[in-house]
């Protein structure tokens, strides 16, 4: 079973500030995107990683998965520089499934 952790909201926060950097290089300056929330896992072995879920609010057909799964190559340099485990994974949340998911993670813990 994996565990999870939340990230207190100042490097969440730095996480995010990240991470839709990225997302406006791609999608313009206002990216289809809501929140985004990073939680610190680990896995079996005792190896930490992080989890970032993003909510994307767009036309799914618009994500390029190529791309999304480039997205943790490309800003595990900023994440590990903030003292954040070199494996980063990412998640993508649709908007509409955002409450339901949230409320999941709220009831079960984040991992």
């Amino acid at each position: 079973m994996l565990s999870g952790t939340r990230i207190d909201e100042e490097t969440t926060e730095k996480i995010g500030t990240v991470i839709r950097r990225r997302l406006a290089e791609r999608f313009g300056p206002e990216p289809p995107f809501g929140p985004i929330l990073p939680v610190l896992r680990n896995d079996r072995y005792g190896d930490d990683y992080l989890e970032i879920y993003i909510v994307f609010k767009g036309d799914q057909e618009d994500l390029d998965p190529a791309w999304t799964a480039g997205l943790p190559s490309r800003i595990s340099p900023d994440l590990s520089g903030m003292g954040m485990p070199g494996l980063v994974i990412t998640s993508w949340v649709h908007g509409s499934e955002w409450d339901s998911f949230l409320n999941g993670l709220e009831k079960n813990g984040p991992g």
